[in-house]
Protein backbone atom coordinates (compact mmCIF):
# COMPACT_ATOMS: atom_id res chain seq x y z
CA UNK A 1 0.00 0.00 0.00
CA UNK A 2 3.29 2.46 0.62
CA UNK A 3 4.24 2.40 -3.07
CA UNK A 4 0.78 3.55 -4.20
CA UNK A 5 0.71 6.28 -0.82
CA UNK A 6 3.75 7.93 -1.87
CA UNK A 7 2.75 8.88 -5.18
CA UNK A 8 -0.68 10.27 -4.16
CA UNK A 9 0.92 12.16 -1.45
CA UNK A 10 3.24 13.77 -3.72
CA UNK A 11 0.41 14.82 -6.41
CA UNK A 12 -2.17 15.74 -3.29
CA UNK A 13 0.85 18.24 -2.28
CA UNK A 14 1.16 19.83 -5.32
CA UNK A 15 -2.84 19.92 -5.79
CA UNK A 16 -2.48 22.04 -2.65
CA UNK A 17 0.89 24.02 -3.69
CA UNK A 18 -0.85 25.40 -6.94
CA UNK A 19 -3.73 25.91 -4.57
CA UNK A 20 -1.86 28.24 -2.89
CA UNK A 21 -2.65 25.81 0.34
CA UNK A 22 1.35 26.05 0.95
CA UNK A 23 1.13 24.62 4.59
CA UNK A 24 -1.29 21.50 3.40
CA UNK A 25 1.08 21.30 0.47
CA UNK A 26 3.89 20.67 3.25
CA UNK A 27 2.16 18.61 5.19
CA UNK A 28 1.81 16.23 2.25
CA UNK A 29 5.14 16.48 0.62
CA UNK A 30 6.73 15.53 4.11
CA UNK A 31 4.51 12.34 4.01
CA UNK A 32 5.64 11.38 0.31
CA UNK A 33 9.56 12.35 1.38
CA UNK A 34 9.39 9.96 4.35
CA UNK A 35 8.19 7.40 1.80
CA UNK A 36 11.47 8.16 -0.32
CA UNK A 37 9.91 10.40 -3.04
CA UNK A 38 13.08 12.72 -4.29
CA UNK A 39 10.81 15.41 -5.53
CA UNK A 40 9.43 15.77 -2.57
CA UNK A 41 12.59 16.69 -0.80
CA UNK A 42 12.92 19.09 -3.80
CA UNK A 43 10.00 20.52 -3.35
CA UNK A 44 10.58 21.31 0.42
CA UNK A 45 13.58 22.32 -0.34
CA UNK A 46 12.50 24.71 -3.18
CA UNK A 47 9.81 26.54 -0.68
CA UNK A 48 12.27 26.82 2.38
CA UNK A 49 14.54 28.07 0.39
CA UNK A 50 12.58 30.65 -1.00
CA UNK A 51 9.92 31.20 1.26
CA UNK A 52 7.00 30.33 -1.07
CA UNK A 53 4.31 31.04 1.09
CA UNK A 54 6.11 30.94 4.00
CA UNK A 55 9.19 32.68 5.71
CA UNK A 56 12.23 31.45 3.71
CA UNK A 57 14.47 28.81 6.30
CA UNK A 58 17.18 27.70 4.91
CA UNK A 59 18.40 25.56 7.22
CA UNK A 60 15.70 23.61 6.68
CA UNK A 61 16.08 24.16 3.28
CA UNK A 62 19.29 22.77 3.42
CA UNK A 63 18.95 20.12 5.37
CA UNK A 64 15.82 18.57 2.30
CA UNK A 65 17.75 19.64 -0.44
CA UNK A 66 20.58 17.74 0.92
CA UNK A 67 18.31 14.87 0.97
CA UNK A 68 17.41 14.96 -2.85
CA UNK A 69 21.07 16.08 -3.82
CA UNK A 70 22.04 12.61 -2.15
CA UNK A 71 19.93 10.98 -4.53
CA UNK A 72 21.26 12.94 -7.40
CA UNK A 73 18.65 15.21 -8.13
CA UNK A 74 20.99 17.57 -10.16
CA UNK A 75 18.61 20.45 -9.56
CA UNK A 76 18.97 19.61 -6.04
CA UNK A 77 22.40 20.12 -5.91
CA UNK A 78 22.75 23.59 -7.65
CA UNK A 79 20.12 24.61 -5.15
CA UNK A 80 22.34 23.57 -2.17
CA UNK A 81 25.91 24.65 -3.26
CA UNK A 82 24.24 28.13 -3.99
CA UNK A 83 22.76 27.62 -0.46
CA UNK A 84 26.09 26.77 0.75
CA UNK A 85 27.74 28.84 -1.14
CA UNK A 86 26.14 32.36 0.45
CA UNK A 87 27.35 30.85 3.71
CA UNK A 88 30.98 30.60 2.09
CA UNK A 89 30.65 27.17 2.93
CA UNK A 90 33.87 25.39 0.66
CA UNK A 91 31.20 21.88 0.68
CA UNK A 92 29.50 24.18 -1.91
CA UNK A 93 31.91 23.37 -4.77
CA UNK A 94 31.47 19.43 -4.39
CA UNK A 95 27.73 20.01 -4.93
CA UNK A 96 28.68 21.94 -8.16
CA UNK A 97 30.88 19.26 -9.33
CA UNK A 98 28.21 17.06 -8.75
CA UNK A 99 25.53 18.54 -11.11
CA UNK A 100 28.25 19.89 -13.62
CA UNK A 101 29.91 16.10 -14.02
CA UNK A 102 25.92 15.76 -15.22
CA UNK A 103 26.57 18.67 -17.88
CA UNK A 104 24.69 20.93 -15.98
CA UNK A 105 25.44 24.55 -17.17
CA UNK A 106 24.49 26.54 -14.31
CA UNK A 107 26.41 24.33 -11.96
CA UNK A 108 29.67 25.11 -14.16
CA UNK A 109 29.19 28.61 -15.04
CA UNK A 110 29.49 28.91 -11.32
CA UNK A 111 32.56 26.64 -10.74
CA UNK A 112 33.80 28.82 -13.67
CA UNK A 113 33.12 31.65 -11.24
CA UNK A 114 34.38 30.74 -8.34
CA UNK A 115 38.09 29.23 -9.97
CA UNK A 116 38.37 32.71 -11.81
CA UNK A 117 37.29 35.04 -8.23
CA UNK A 118 39.39 32.24 -6.10
CA UNK A 119 36.35 32.60 -3.43
CA UNK A 120 35.63 29.05 -1.87
CA UNK A 121 39.02 27.87 -2.95
CA UNK A 122 41.96 29.01 -4.57
CA UNK A 123 42.59 30.56 -8.11
CA UNK A 124 42.76 28.35 -10.67
CA UNK A 125 42.34 29.66 -14.33
CA UNK A 126 42.45 26.26 -16.34
CA UNK A 127 39.63 25.15 -14.09
CA UNK A 128 37.65 28.28 -14.90
CA UNK A 129 38.20 28.00 -18.82
CA UNK A 130 37.20 24.70 -18.56
CA UNK A 131 34.21 24.83 -16.51
CA UNK A 132 33.59 28.21 -18.55
CA UNK A 133 33.71 26.29 -21.71
CA UNK A 134 31.61 23.41 -21.00
CA UNK A 135 28.85 25.94 -19.99
CA UNK A 136 29.01 28.31 -23.29
CA UNK A 137 28.68 25.62 -25.39
CA UNK A 138 25.08 25.37 -23.34
CA UNK A 139 24.76 29.07 -24.03
CA UNK A 140 24.69 29.88 -20.48
CA UNK A 141 24.88 33.96 -20.49
CA UNK A 142 27.35 33.76 -17.38
CA UNK A 143 29.51 31.45 -19.38
CA UNK A 144 29.49 33.38 -21.93
CA UNK A 145 30.49 36.25 -20.71
CA UNK A 146 33.35 34.82 -19.04
CA UNK A 147 34.44 33.29 -22.44
CA UNK A 148 34.31 36.88 -23.88
CA UNK A 149 31.31 36.45 -25.54
CA UNK A 150 28.73 38.05 -24.49
CA UNK A 151 24.89 36.66 -25.17
CA UNK A 152 22.97 39.96 -27.09
CA UNK A 153 19.69 38.47 -27.44
CA UNK A 154 17.51 36.18 -28.90
CA UNK A 155 19.92 33.23 -28.58
CA UNK A 156 22.61 34.98 -31.08
CA UNK A 157 25.99 35.36 -29.54
CA UNK A 158 29.01 38.03 -30.47
CA UNK A 159 30.58 34.97 -31.76
CA UNK A 160 27.58 34.20 -34.37
CA UNK A 161 26.09 37.94 -34.58
CA UNK A 162 28.64 38.36 -37.91
CA UNK A 163 27.69 35.59 -39.74
CA UNK A 164 23.49 36.90 -39.06
CA UNK A 165 24.61 40.46 -40.90
CA UNK A 166 25.45 38.87 -44.21
CA UNK A 167 21.89 37.43 -44.42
Amino acid sequence: AARYAAPAYYHLARHHQRQGDVETAIEQYEKAAALGVTAAYWQLGQIYFYGTGISPNHAQAEQYLEQAAQTGHISAQTLLADLLAAQRKPEALEWYRRAADKEQAEAQAKLAQYALTGELSERDPFQAARYAKAAAEKDHPEALKIMGRPRIGCGVTSGNMDSMVNI
